[in-house]
């Protein structure tokens, strides 16, 4: 910070003259802003950084939407977002931690974001859970500005009608050393999915069944972040988050063949709602001249109930299976953490130390009904369950500039896991400990830095997920079992059971990254990147055929299990730059395009076409933009593509999923630098995903299954900003 002070001054004042009155000083307050690709071109490790500017320009109805529209980061089959096509792989933090209980991160409105970090290698500072990369969204930091209140309205419309949002902030001070950022926001969100599956079953009759979807969510949040200077000879942070949701869904289902399914047709109305209450404490004070220490702390409640009733409408007679389950769930989360960092102990070293804890407590109770009287399928397992989870970090960093050309992120974590609990009448115990050291080296061709190559290489890990360790077993419907005694039939490896294994180990990965950049005239950019991930432990969910405790037979299931090794790799390009700065006969549009190329086998089942499921063989994006000088207008045009592919998911399933075409286009008028009108279009091709499985359990016995989502619908958004 730099503190300017001007005075009055005449040349022509000489000997005893009387001096003029002293006029009040004031202090000026002068702050550096780097913009996006100095962040990017100024990081030792691959990151990559997406500022208000860039969020307000991509904009979207919530994170999830902004994400998609970034390079690299996928959106798999199921809806979910992966870097590198990665998402079991992939690590989202909320302001460099996991979220907590409840906070749906993908979900957060855009007017709470302050920036999206893109990281491709892993530092020691950072949760060790991203093997394919991390994306740490940071929210509105809390600073005294102008412009007090930020009002955003969208409403978004389509075939199923207008789902409407709204976002407030304001920013401002209580007293000269206390400020603070409000916020507070109301979003609606309905989707609607029919899937047709079709399924060709040897010396069987063929399998119609039709699935329809249709649902609503409505979220309201809050949060206050507030900033007090010079306290205790430090800077004390607050922060102070709530949440409510409700979740509504009707599911049906229709059978036009007569066999597996014990029904002609099924309805299920389900209601979930929940409630959530977080609150984050840091204080950070110097430490000696030129270090700091950090502490902070926080607590988190979350609480969630559910309801499903499904109702069968049973052939020959048409009579009406009825089931009810009733669901009740508790989360509780407290954390802790010390952090201190020294930039003068040694000439171009800035070295930072920390720990973290965590403690977690869960409880979940499940009831249900069949025809109005208990379900008492696998007694054994009836009753609430419980666990508690502990963990705890340590990490070392030391960020080296060696020369001028030359700057290195050196660092090692050790994380700590163990998970306590009991599931009915089953007690569940896992614990592991991990060693993630990492290196980053960046290289830097020229005085300028216009070309400069990175080198990463890491190691990093995937804990298992308590659903896995340790979930109530769930026998299939369409292949039921007596309640007063074990099952004795099989079921189809189309519809198998599924349980938990408390036994899982994490999984651990090797990673190498390497990059080249070009710095282009106008903020442009050039880069190639390669990317190997070597996987030992793989978590996977297993097809199995084996003896279980619930049946005299031997039943399908489906079972988490650590399936050996995989490894996969890549080729990443990107491009941004201003057409008209490579020809002054090209338009002034910015030009942003990315491509990637996939390459992955999992080691642990049979080939051919053993890749990682997920991981699609590569994918594109194309994105045009232009802000116009002769009117105060931005317009926008982006084009996804994501390849096909044909992989194998089980040691007796095959996929094949459809390549996909995605088309949005936005318009922006600016009325003033407070006010400005927005219309987004989204999925303006409107084409159906469409995949097929092939079940082999024999040379004799096979199954094809082909799906068909044609849930696809054009969208539009209108979004009006206001700051004053």
């Amino acid at each position: 910070m730099l503190v300017w002070s001007s005075w009055a001054f005449d040349p022509c004042f000489a000997g005893d003259a009387v001096s003029p009155p002293k006029q009040p000083l004031e202090a000026v307050e002068i702050t550096g802003h780097q913009s996006d690709s100095a962040q990017r071109k100024n990081s030792t490790a691959a990151k990559q950084t997406f500022g208000r500017e860039e969020i307000e320009r991509l904009g979207g109805a919530n994170a999830a939407e902004l994400l998609k529209q970034l390079p690299g980061i996928e959106l798999n089959r199921y809806g979910g977002l992966a870097l590198r096509g990665l998402q079991g792989y992939t690590q989202i933090l909320v302001d460099g931690k996991p979220p907590a209980p409840g906070v749906q991160a993908l979900d957060l409105p855009l007017s709470q974001l302050e920036r999206v970090e893109v990281v491709r290698g892993a530092t020691a500072e950072f949760a060790g859970q991203g093997i394919g990369g991390t994306i740490n969204l940071v929210l509105r930091t809390v600073k005294p500005r102008k412009r007090m209140n930020e009002w955003t309205g969208s409403a978004g419309i389509d075939a199923r009608g207008v789902t409407p949002s709204l976002s407030w902030v304001r920013h401002g001070q209580w007293t000269e050393d206390a400020s603070y950022t409000s916020s507070l926001g109301y979003s609606s969100f309905q989707w609607e999915s029919r899937v047709r599956g079709m399924e060709d079953r040897e010396g069987l009759e063929p399998v119609d069944v039709e699935t329809a979807n249709q649902g609503q969510v409505k979220s309201i949040n809050a949060r206050v972040r507030a900033r007090v200077q010079n306290f205790g000879k430090g800077d004390l942070n607050l922060s102070l988050g709530g949440s409510e949701f409700g979740n509504r869904s009707v599911v049906q289902q229709w059978q036009r063949s007569a066999d597996p399914l014990p029904f002609d047709h099924a309805e299920t109305r389900n209601r979930r709602d929940g409630r959530s209450l977080n609150t984050d404490v840091s204080w950070q004070r110097p430490w000696g001249e030129t270090g700091t220490i950090k502490l902070e702390a926080g607590l988190t409640y979350f609480q969630a109930d559910s309801h499903a009733r499904r109702e069968e409408t049973v052939p020959p007679s048409a009579s009406i299976l009825e089931r009810l389950r009733l669901g009740h769930e508790r989360q509780h989360r407290a954390t802790w953490g010390l952090k201190w960092s020294e930039g003068g102990l040694q000439e171009g070293h800035q070295i930072s130390a920390g720990l973290e804890g965590t403690y977690g407590h869960d409880s979940t109770e499940i009831k249900r009904w069949r025809q109005g009287e208990p379900d008492l399928e696998l007694p054994r397992y009836l009753g609430p369950s419980r666990f508690g989870r502990h963990e705890l970090a340590v990490f070392v960093q030391d960020d080296w500039e060696l020369s001028p050309s030359w700057s290195a992120n050196l660092g090692w974590r050790w994380q700590h896991s163990r998970l306590a609990g009991n599931l009915g009448a089953y007690d569940r115990r896992n614990r592991f400990g991990v060693h993630l050291p990492s290196v980053n080296l960046l290289h830097k061709l020229d005085k300028a830095g216009r070309d400069q190559i990175r080198l990463g290489l890491s190691r990093s890990f995937k804990a298992p997920e308590p659903s896995q360790l340790m979930q109530r077993p769930t026998i299939n419907p369409y292949f039921a079992c007596p309640q007063d005694r074990l099952c004795d039939q099989t079921n189809s490896m189309l519809y198998p059971d599924t349980a938990s294994n408390s036994a899982l180990r994490p999984e651990r990965a090797w990673g190498l990254d390497v990059s080249w950049e070009r710095s282009l005239e106008g903020e442009g950019l050039f880069s190639v990147g390669l990317f190997h991930r070597r996987l030992q432990d793989r978590l996977a969910v297993a097809l199995l055929q084996q003896q279980v405790e619930w049946s005299s037979v031997p039943r399908w299931v489906h079972l988490p299990l650590n399936l050996g090794s995989a490894w996969s790799q890549g080729l990443e390009l990107e491009l941004k730059q201003r057409l008209d700065l490579l020809s002054p006969q090209l338009p002034p549009w910015v030009l942003r395009a990315s491509a990637s190329v996939y390459r992955s086998r999992d080691e642990a089942l049979p080939g051919p076409h053993n890749r990682l499921a997920d991981q699609g063989r590569g994918s594109a994006k194309l994105g045009l933009s232009q802000q116009l000088k002769s009117l105060p207008l931005n317009w926008s045009l982006d084009a996804r593509w994501q390849a096909g592919s044909l992989m194998r998911v089980s040691r007796y399933e095959l996929m094949d999923v459809g390549a996909h075409w995605d088309l949005d286009a936005s318009f922006g008028w600016r009325f003033s630098p407070e006010l400005q009108l927005r219309l987004k279009a989204s999925n303006l091709l409107a084409r159906h995903k469409e995949s097929r499985s092939l079940f082999e359990q024999s040379a004799t016995s096979q199954a094809l299954r082909r799906d068909q989502d044609r849930s696809a619908q054009r969208s539009w958004m209108v979004s009006l900003d206001a700051k004053f």
